[in-house]
């Protein structure tokens, strides 16, 4: 088995690529979980302290990437994080909703797990200064499509980022 480390990232570093179609999948998936609900269906993969997540609506398709890393084989228009204010778009059919948030790691919510389709949570093994960074993907139903929990840990900094994307069909 191949032992995964954690790598000290920074929440400053983190970015957003919501992009209308399919991207190359990322190289380091640690955990990955399908899901469907109200004709919206998808993938979501969590790539260290990050995830990605693609979702389907009859011939819509629709990709949301955080990541401190860009694909090398994309170069979409990115958004940092720290900077994005909630997104309100829609692809075709299908409607985008994401809301970041910062916040102090030892003020970090539980995304919800009741009633939940998928569910992924991925510990890293201990650091040097004896942290176990999380990170968590939870999707639950609503009408029409599905809610998009995260919560992506960052000790070394003492933040967490939370994410949460609404994705319904129209």
């Amino acid at each position: 088995m191949t032992k995964i480390r954690y790598a000290d990232q920074s929440v400053d570093n983190l970015q957003l690529l919501v992009a209308n179609q399919a991207i190359e999948k990322p190289v380091c998936i640690l955990d990955t979980g399908t899901f469907a609900n109200g004709g919206v269906r998808g993938e979501v993969h969590i790539i260290g302290s990050s995830h990605c997540a693609t979702f389907y609506h009859g011939d819509q398709v629709l990709t949301e990437l955080l990541t401190c890393e860009p694909p090398n084989s994309f170069s979409p228009l990115w958004r940092s994080l720290t900077e994005t204010p909630t997104i309100v778009e829609s692809f075709g059919e299908l409607s985008y909703r994401f809301i970041p948030r910062i916040c102090p790691l030892e003020q970090t919510p539980t995304p919800p797990t009741a009633g939940s389709i998928c569910s992924l949570r991925f510990q890293f093994p201990r650091t040097e200064n004896g942290e176990t960074p999380l990170t968590l993907v939870d999707i639950t139903p609503i009408a029409d499509g599905v809610k998009v929990h995260t919560v992506h840990q960052y000790p070394n900094e003492g933040k967490a980022a939370l994410t949460t994307s609404i994705i319904r069909g129209g």
